[in-house]
């Protein structure tokens, strides 16, 4: 019986531990997307929350007028009442107090002067003199305004008679008339004491030692008199006297003017006047007040300048307004406690002087809230906008800080409602909560939008804080400049490197804090056991130091004993007057009062009349006594001392006086009030002894100390509770075990110290639980947060600190900042709560940062058993290793789990005991026999789950000075295990997984599909897992530790490590890894489900909806399941910040799906009900939203394989651009299949995963960026015989389709060893070689060697360059490109620069990186300044021109140039056609001429010599010539004769045969360059290549940097604009003339090329070898297509500056006389409306256009109206020449103009026109979907057509051939209506495929007439006959040609 409730107890503890993580788990998800929500709004609206947050706060300043108080301390009004803060409410001595004072209202206040002697005798007549006037002064001089009214001493004061000393005593009265009756009667001092102890009143002379300061008692014996008096008289050196005021307004306002008296006295040095009264306290608390608020301007100052400089750093703000940030958020904590301050004034509570103690404390929060904040901010980095860092900040963060907060506020709410009956206490525990709320609510709004606010004004070029300022900064200059001291990123780094690792490292290390800790906990214990804790706050507390409340005190304590003389009231309810027996019980009361010590008198009229009444008297005869006493003039003063019954007869009270002498100690006063009123109740008649010091110092000190532990057990639990919802109950258990220890440590040393338990302590240990509770939260947080509960507490602590001790560090610094300068205040108080918060805040950070962690290390050290041999052994004859689909099995000879890294060690190098080969396996999830060892020994990694935290790395893509996150994690973390670490802080992978249950260790050597969305990945590459990795460490095959990183040192990529990520872990078996790591962004997830019908349309639907994707930085998902008929399709895109998507089901869908594809995917199944979907198929209803990623499925590992469905599947990777053909093509080949065999597999598994270009190996190998999709067959029964054939079948297929499979993912691939040696690299260690994988290195060491390719280092790399023209167009362009790394990163470009309007070198440097063309530079780089630094190290501008002798360089400059520089590029020229031959010729002639002798120079003075030198002229140099140019260097007639002339020799009519002078100059300049090599004679300059670059008319951008870029406006985009702006429908040209027109990408890509290539070009007749970049003779463009183009695109997308009435159109004119009369009539149309008001400014507008077209015609005319065909044999062959030299021919792309499509090029160029020269913003950009719509319309056409006229038979006069024949029909009447023109790809992404071709030679061999049409169907399979196949058909007799031309072209 007494254990049967034992089992349902633990269930229910079991029930509750359960639904407490839960809970915490929900609510963490729940606040981090609340805050997420939360800082995307700031981010959007920052000044509307700054203004809303601010208003809020302002609306609570009036609430400071409201204030309950009694003193004034600035603006605001506290309550310095003692009794009304510190007194218990409920306490026996506060309703006693409270019943008296209902019944006596009028009770005076007893005040006190001291006048003491200074070093003298009391009877000086200067001394009494003194003494006497003053007091006579305060009590019939003193005069107060008060109310309108003036007030004395008599109004305010009952003034007694002397003989009434009860009520005032003066003894400086008695004194004075002893004195003048002494001076008349003679001076003998004896006499003088007896005349004052005859004025003395006999009851008061036993208390005349005190009275008098006197140490001895009053000689009092019968001969006392003369000798034995007087010298005891002497010897008194201060006197007391006693007087009291009515309580009153009045009265307080004449003690302040009595103490206004006495400050202002100057003192004569015979008399020292000391006061006591009841204001006293009160003004002292105020100027206490007031001397604080200089300490909080301080410690504002001292927060300001620690955060600065640790945090000012620390933001992603740049450096012009970080500081001023972080100044304007320190003062969010000291608006939050004003705040607070109205709220109280609002709801009616009063502030005490305690309250003053609330902004040191808030402002040390606040700052370590700003650093967590800022922290979080600085973790997203700068690669994101700012809306989505101060999202990703602000859910961070915020967790954090509301976690903190939370916490805090519970403590300090509970703390207030425990000590409910003490309203001091309550009022401070609840403005502590209240601000540290506001606090909260500004660190989560406010800082926030201070970021937001800032980035965005710096954005806009401001970089003022004040959004209603117009002005922009036009220097970089800081609006604060402090300078970085770089500690915060030292510390920061301590902590993380250093320090943390020591806890799991330092046996001493933990030794060490684990005995601080116990010894800290235990020695405060015993102290607590052994001595125990005093009780009372002294008075002198909050009294200044230099106050003369002190010196009174002082004074009673060295002249009266440290005693006062109090008045306390006997209250005597309901007394029997008259009755004897009660006359008795009261003078037994009294003598007992007044036998006790400190009681020096007992007055007590009641008694005293008593004794005048009859033994026996009547009630009626003691009323009449009574009476007539109290009409007495004796009896009137002790009227007001009682009260009578409501019939006005009977007594109701009465009250008596006791004068007590109280001791100033505050634990003898308590003890002393005890005694008395223990008297009191033990006595037979009721009485009540009151005073206002019992309820505040005997009734608190009562219980203050058990209202101490009663509040920390509370709120300790409270703390417990609240933690429930962020921490799982054992780890908040730990923390507030934690947070205990603290507390028992303070008051352990308040024992030692002597601190008694009051007000102030009581404050400082609430503040222990409030505040370190923070500290430990954090500790137990990132605990929580490691990846498996099996780590150990070492690893666990480790990784902990690593990610919370740098903010744990600073939040006991803040802290101790905080109240460290309250320890200058000049009060007790304050120094008490500055040293015991010191206390906790050291002890605090040490228990967390060492004694905690430390303890908890220590448990597995102790507890854990290790094996001998450090790893479990599993016999050989144990159980099979089974992959998870059943399919593939080993049978190793020995299977270890390794525990730790030291164990892979060791059994890689233990060859005896462990045979080869080792192989390491994770979860065994592939679908291969991958995991294949037989007869070796196979290593579970499984056991190696740590993650040790975050790091920051360099990478080249973020920039030199900038760093990545990356997280470092073991090989047997999984993928869901690593991404739900990063989510708990707002971090992803770039690499998202579909199985989460996939270890890293395997998957980073093996294939992975990738739903990658978003940007590069940090690493710098993009696609699957791999390309997150940033450094492997391996235990390669001789059992030792390397390291392995992503980047060289130099920046550049190691191709080893590529190498090693393809060798399937037989190079090394990985053990930890370091990921680079991103912030997350919410994904908007959308459900499609379609009909898989016609195989074309479900191709095309996916199709598209995978480049919708990708323009929304997205991807998809695809499945077409082959049994139940549906195409379900996952549409995943990052969710835009600025706009939220809506999703009303998204909880909902969710909820439903994400499960469902769970079990489709672990089962190989799709529901049929899936179709009932498709009506809401991409709809909002199907769309909701992932905020984090999900983690990825996880699954069971220990479910049975036989009889369960599970997934199998085979994987194939294809390039995009044949994904037509495969998709098509593989959805009719399993039909065939299923037709041949009867078994199909259940769907179809499509992704799209992006490849980076930089793998050696592998299904994602290859030098080219781009995108390539996997098609896998999947089946549900991995052990189904037909599973294996068919895949064996299909792998035959996917391989002939040129796919590529995977050694992990493609089951049965040891059958093609050759094929699948395409996915390793490298060579294998025999130790870790299994003896699968060696099928495949055997199979790739039989195929053929392959040529040089992505492996070897690019010509560019690491080369230095001299650059000249930069800052032109094709100049820029090539620095450009040098700089994007495509080619190559050269370590250093020299660019020559000549000043310009008064801008140097460097200055025109930031010119040209500011142009558009660096776009892509600062995506990639992050940022402007990204490129700067890339710039800064890499680009080196040079002052110079080549007009000058020398090129204008210093002669260090050029001594640098000519021994470093390789490679020179010679593109400077003056292009113009207006300047003098004279100028031209220097410059473009002349110049070329210098800028080769300094390339001599280098050739000279380089080891290898010069590599080569670039001279960039222009194919019309030739322009002589009609006709064909070939490349090579034409003689001119006359040309010796005008090489030899001088420049001023030269005249115009030398160039009669050139358009121009630019062309006969660089004509000039060729022969020059010829002239000079031939005749050079200085040694080494023999074999200097040299090579001329020619150039036809450069258009636009084709590819390179971005489609349509030129910031130029020259030639023949003049022409476009001005014909497509409708300003030039004519033009002075000849339509069928070829235009040489060439893409910008083309010329630098040649240029780029001739370095490489320069041995290989041709040099025709022996000169030197030229390159014409031209498209006249590989691919020709008319004027016509020209202008078609044209109109094309500028008529679909029209200008919004188009000129009025026109429209773009273009007609050439032979003659010109068409074009001079449009000019003349744009001219008069431009004059009239000059003539109008209204149109004067659009006339004035298009006369300028006309005047630019008269002068382009002037200038470009000869090159529209002759024509040119440039011969570009080296321009053909350098793609192969580079192959041949190993470089990258898809780096120079554009090289192959025979891809161009003019009609898309021109439409682009038509674009850039409008994009970046008119720079208009909506510009459309053209693309080539027009063309394949047009084709696929004609397409249905004609299907339509054949099957409403024909039936779908054969048409009339031709013949029909389906399947793989060619079709051909004639219709000798029928127009051209239609030609399917070959499509090619466009922009290089595959997105457009060849579909159709039009045949120039039909098989028959007969031509093909205009009239005939040949349309082809390339790699149709369909079954021969089908409807479908026939693509085409002809137009029959019976119907008319117009008729159906129209209705084609309408379709």
């Amino acid at each position: 019986k007494t254990l049967s409730p034992l089992p349902a107890m633990a269930a229910w503890v079991y029930g509750i531990l359960w639904l407490s993580m839960q809970l915490s788990m929900a609510v963490s998800a729940a606040m981090a997307r609340t805050y997420e929500r939360l800082g995307r709004f700031i981010g959007q609206r920052p000044i509307l929350v700054m203004v809303s947050v601010g208003m809020a706060f302002l609306a609570c300043v009036p609430g400071l007028a409201k204030l309950n108080g009694d003193t004034d301390v600035l603006f605001l009004r506290i309550n310095t009442n003692f009794l009304e803060q510190f007194a218990l409410t409920s306490s026996r001595y506060m309703r006693d107090y409270d019943t008296s004072i209902s019944l006596f209202p009028t009770v005076e206040r007893p005040n006190v002067l001291i006048f003491s002697s200074q070093g003298g005798s009391i009877l000086l007549a200067d001394f009494l003199q003194e003494a006497t006037d003053v007091e006579q002064h305060v009590m019939s001089k003193l005069s107060v305004s008060h109310e309108d009214a003036v007030y004395h001493f008599d109004d305010v004061c009952a003034r007694p008679a002397i003989e009434a000393p009860c009520e005032s005593l003066s003894v400086l009265a008695l004194l004075s008339d002893a004195l003048s009756k002494f001076r008349a009667s003679g001076n003998s001092t004896g006499a003088l004491a007896q005349l004052v102890l005859e004025a003395v009143p006999p009851e008061w002379l036993p208390l005349l030692p005190l009275l008098l300061g006197s140490a001895a008692s009053v000689p009092l014996s019968s001969e006392a008199k003369g000798a034995t008096v007087g010298p005891w008289l002497a010897n008194a050196q201060a006197v007391q006297s006693l007087f009291k005021l009515r309580p009153g307004s009045a009265s307080r306002a004449f003690e302040e003017k009595v103490l206004e008296f006495l400050g202002s006295r100057s003192s004569t040095g015979r008399c020292h006047v000391a006061a006591f009264m009841e204001v006293s306290f009160g003004l002292e608390c105020a100027n206490l007040t007031i001397r604080a608020l200089p300490l909080i301007g301080l410690t504002v100052m001292v927060m300001i300048g620690y955060a600065m400089t640790f945090l000012a750093w620390e933001t992603r703000l740049p450096r012009q307004t970080q500081a001023l940030t972080v100044v304007c958020a320190a003062f969010i904590p000291a608006a939050a406690s004003i705040s607070s301050f109205g709220i109280f004034g609002y709801i009616g509570l009063p502030l005490n002087v305690l309250s003053i103690l609330v902004p040191f404390l808030v402002l040390a929060v606040g700052i370590d809230a700003m650093f967590v904040m800022s922290t979080a901010a600085k973790e997203v980095g700068s690669e994101v906008g700012f809306v989505e860092a101060i999202s990703k900040a602000v859910a961070h963060g915020g967790k954090a800080v509301t976690a903190a907060s939370l916490t805090s506020v519970v403590a300090f709410l509970v703390a207030a409602a425990t000590v409910s009956e003490l309203p001091g206490l309550v009022s401070v525990n609840l403005s502590l909560a209240l601000s540290l709320v506001l606090n909260w609510v500004g660190m989560l709004t406010v800082f926030p939008a201070m970021l937001a606010l800032n980035e965005r004004r710096i954005i806009a070029e401001r970089m003022d804080l004040a959004p209603c300022l117009h002005r922009r900064q036009t220097s970089p200059r800081p609006v604060i400049t402090v300078k970085c001291t770089g500690l915060g990123s030292r510390l920061r780094n301590f902590m993380a490197n250093d320090y943390a690792p020591l806890v799991a490292s330092s046996k001493a290390f933990r030794l060490g804090g684990a005995i601080i800790f116990l010894s800290l906990v235990l020695t405060a214990i015993a102290a607590l056991l052994t001595k125990g804790l005093e009780v009372g706050m002294p008075d002198r507390y909050f009294v200044r130091d230099d106050s003369y409340v002190n010196d009174f005190f002082d004074s009673l304590h060295e002249s009266f004993s440290n005693r006062a003389l109090v008045e306390m009231g006997l209250v005597l309810p309901t007394p029997h007057f008259g009755v004897g027996a009660y006359h008795v019980g009261l003078r037994e009361l009294l003598g007992a009062l007044g036998s006790s010590s400190g009681v020096a008198k007992v007055e007590c009229w009641l008694s005293k009349l008593a004794t005048s009444l009859p033994d026996r008297a009547t009630p009626a005869e003691a009323n009449a006594t009574l009476a007539a006493f109290l009409g007495s003039p004796a009896g009137k003063m002790f009227a007001r001392d009682v009260v009578h019954s409501k019939t006005g007869n009977d007594l109701a009270a009465a009250r008596c006086r006791i004068f007590v002498w109280q001791p100033v100690d505050v634990a003898l006063r308590s003890r002393q009030g005890q005694r008395l009123t223990a008297i009191a109740d033990r006595a037979s008649v009721p009485a009540i002894l009151y005073h206002a010091s019992l309820p505040v110092h005997v009734g608190r000190y009562e219980e203050i100390q058990g209202l101490i532990f009663q509040t920390m057990g509370y709120a300790c639990f409270a703390v417990f509770s609240a933690l429930l919802l962020f921490l799982p109950p054992h780890l908040a258990l730990l923390a507030v075990t934690n947070v205990a220890s603290v507390v028992v440590v303070l008051l352990g040393f308040m024992v030692l110290a002597g601190i008694s338990c009051n007000a102030i302590s009581y404050i400082v240990c609430v503040m222990a639980i409030g505040f370190c509770v923070d500290y430990s939260c954090h500790i137990m947080h990132f605990a929580n947060h490691d990846p498996t509960a099996r780590t150990a507490w070492g690893e666990r602590m480790m990784h902990s600190l690593k990610s919370c001790g740098y903010d744990i560090f600073h939040g006991c610094v803040t802290a101790f900042l905080g109240v460290v300068l309250l320890s200058l205040g000049q009060s007790p108080a304050f120094r008490m709560f500055s040293i015991m918060s010191m206390v906790i805040t050291g002890t605090g950070g040490l228990l967390a940062l060492w004694g905690m962690p430390a303890l908890l290390a220590l448990i597995p050290t102790c507890c854990r058993v290790v094996p001998a041999n450090g790893s479990r052994v599993v016999p050989a004859n144990g159980p099979e290793l089974v992959n998870w689909m059943g399919n593939a099995r080993t049978s190793p000879q020995i299977f270890v789990e390794a525990d730790t890294v030291q164990d892979v060690q060791r059994v890689v190098r233990d060859s005896a005991h462990y045979p080869s080969p080792v192989r390491a396996v994770g979860a065994l999830l592939s679908p291969s026999a991958c995991h294949s060892n037989d007869g070796g020994t196979t290593i579970g990694m499984g056991k190696l789950t740590h993650i040790s935290g975050l790091h920051h790395m360099k990478s080249p893509m973020v920039g030199p000075q900038q760093e990545i996150q990356c997280v470092e994690a073991q090989a047997g973390v999984t993928l869901s295990q690593l991404q739900r670490f990063l989510q708990g802080r707002g971090l992803e992978m770039a690499f998202s997984a579909e199985i989460g249950s996939a270890t890293l260790g395997g998957v980073c050597f093996a294939t992975t599909k990738d739903s990658a969305l978003g940007p590069v990945c940090p690493s710098g590459g993009i696609g699957d897992f791999q390309s997150c990795l940033m450094a492997l460490t391996v235990v390669d095959g001789d059992g030792e530790l390397t390291e392995h990183h992503l980047y060289k040192d130099d920046g550049s990529k190691d191709l080893a490590f590529q190498s090693l990520l393809s060798s399937e872990g037989t190079q090394g078996i990985a053990v930890s890894m370091l990921v680079a790591v991103r912030h997350a962004r919410p994904i908007v997830t959308t459900l499609h489900v379609l009909r898989a019908g016609p195989v074309n349309h479900m191709c095309e639907h996916i199709k598209d909806m995978h480049a919708s994707a990708a323009r929304a930085e997205g991807n998809i998902f695809a499945l077409i399941s082959l049994r139940s008929g549906y195409v379900l399709v996952e549409h995943r895109a990052l969710q835009d910040l600025d706009s939220k998507t809506w999703a009303p089901l998204s909880g909902l869908v969710r909820t439903l799906y994400e499960p469902l594809k769970k079990w489709c995917f672990q089962r190989s199944a799709t529901p049929a009900f899936v179709g009932l979907l498709r009506c809401l198929s991409g709809s909002c209803f199907l769309r909701y939203t992932s905020n984090p990623r999900r983690p990825g499925f996880e699954y069971p590992q220990r479910a049975q394989i036989q009889g369960r469905r599970r997934l199998t599947f085979s994987y194939y990777s294809f390039p995009l651009s044949s994904y037509d053909d495969v998709v098509r093509g593989g959805v009719e080949w399993i039909r065939s299949h299923k037709h041949k065999t009867g078994f199909t597999p259940d769907a179809i598994a499509i992704y799209f995963v992006t490849k980076s270009g930089d793998r050696v190996a592998g299904p994602y190998a290859g030098p080219k960026a781009g995108v390539t999709f996997s098609f896998d067959p999947t089946y549900h029964d991995p052990l189904d015989a037909r599973w294996p054939n068919f895949l064996h079948a299909f792998s035959a297929w996917a391989r002939a389709q040129g796919g590529r499979p995977s050694l992990n993912q493609t089951p049965g691939i040891e059958a093609a060893p050759e094929w699948g040696a395409l996915c390793i690299s490298g060579n294998p260690h025999p130790r870790l070689c299994s003896t699968w994988l060696q099928k495949f290195f055997d199979a790739r060491e039989a195929m053929p060697k392959l040529a040089p390719g992505p492996g070897q280092v690019s010509f560019w790399e690491g080369k230095s360059v001299l650059l000249t023209g930069a800052t032109g167009y094709v100049g820029k362009a090539v620095l450009a490109k040098l700089l994007s790394g495509r080619v190559g990163l050269p370590r250093r470009v020299f660019v020559l620069l000549r000043e310009r309007d008064g801008a140097g070198a460097e200055a025109r440097l930031r010119q040209i990186l500011a142009s558009q063309i660096f776009d892509f530079h600062r995506e990639m780089l992050r940022g402007q300044a990204g490129l700067e630094r890339l710039t800064s190290e890499r680009v080196v501008a040079v002052p110079g021109d080549i007009c000058s002798e020398d090129l204008g360089l210093s002669p260090d400059t050029r001594d640098q140039i000519r021994v470093s520089c390789t490679v020179v590029i010679h593109s400077a020229a003056l292009v113009s056609f207006s300047e003098p031959l004279s100028v031209m010729h220097e410059a473009n002639s002349l110049g070329a001429l210098r800028v080769l002798k300094l390339a001599e120079e280098c050739h000279a003075h380089q080891r290898g010599g010069l590599a080569c030198f670039v001279h960039v002229s222009t194919s019309y140099v030739n322009a002589d010539r009609v006709g064909n140019v070939e490349e090579r260097l034409y003689p001119h007639p006359g040309i010796e004769k005008l090489l030899h002339k001088h420049q001023e020799q030269l005249h115009d009519t030398d160039v009669a045969s050139f358009p121009n002078y630019y062309a006969f100059s660089k004509r000039v300049a060729e022969h020059l360059l010829q002239q000079h090599i031939s005749t050079s004679t200085i040694e080494g300059q023999a074999g200097l290549p040299l090579v001329i670059v020619r150039p036809a008319c450069i258009g636009c951008s084709w590819r390179e940097p971005q489609p349509g870029w030129g910031d130029a406006l020259q030639g023949t985009g003049a022409v476009l604009l001005a014909a497509g702006l409708g300003l030039l429908p004519h033009i002075h040209a000849d339509a069928r003339l070829v235009h040489d027109l060439v893409p910008l990408d083309t010329v630098v890509d040649a240029i780029l090329a001739v370095p490489p290539c320069a041995p290989g070009l041709l040099a025709k007749g022996g000169s030197i070898p030229v390159v014409q970049v031209g498209s006249s003779m590989t691919k020709p463009l008319h004027f016509q297509e020209l202008a078609e183009a044209m109109e094309n695109y500028f008529s679909e997308h029209p200008s919004s500056q188009r000129f009025c009435g026109g429209r773009p159109h273009l007609e050439f004119d032979p003659d010109g006389a068409r074009f001079r009369a449009t000019l003349a009539r744009q001219q008069r149309r431009a004059g009239a409306l000059q003539t109008l008001c209204c149109t004067r400014g659009a006339g004035a507008a298009l006369m300028k256009a006309v005047a630019r077209v008269e002068k382009l015609e002037k200038f470009f005319g000869p090159f529209m109206t002759r024509e040119w065909i440039f011969e570009s044999r080296n321009l053909e062959k350098m793609p192969d020449l580079l192959k041949q030299h190993g470089e990258l021919s898809e780096a120079y792309g554009a090289l192959r103009l025979c891809d161009l499509d003019w009609n898309y090029y021109v439409q682009l160029y038509c674009y850039g026109l409008r994009r970046f020269v008119l720079k208009e913003q909506g510009a459309m950009r053209p693309t080539r979907r027009g063309e394949l719509e047009t084709v696929t319309a004609i397409h249905l056409g004609m299907s339509l057509l054949r099957e409403t006229t024909w039936g779908g038979g054969t048409p009339p006069n031709g013949t029909c051939v389906c399947s793989n024949q060619t079709r051909q029909w004639t219709a000798s009447t029928s127009p051209v209506w239609a030609a399917a023109e070959r499509c090619h790809e466009m922009d290089g992404e595959g997105r457009v495929l060849t579909h159709l071709e039009k045949l120039s030679e039909p098989e028959d061999g007969g031509g093909c007439t205009r009239d005939e049409i040949v349309l082809v169907l390339e790699g149709d399979t369909s079954p021969k006959g089908s409807r479908e196949s026939c693509l085409c058909s002809g137009f029959p007799s019976r119907t008319d040609n117009a008729k159906v031309c129209r209705r084609l072209e309408s379709l």
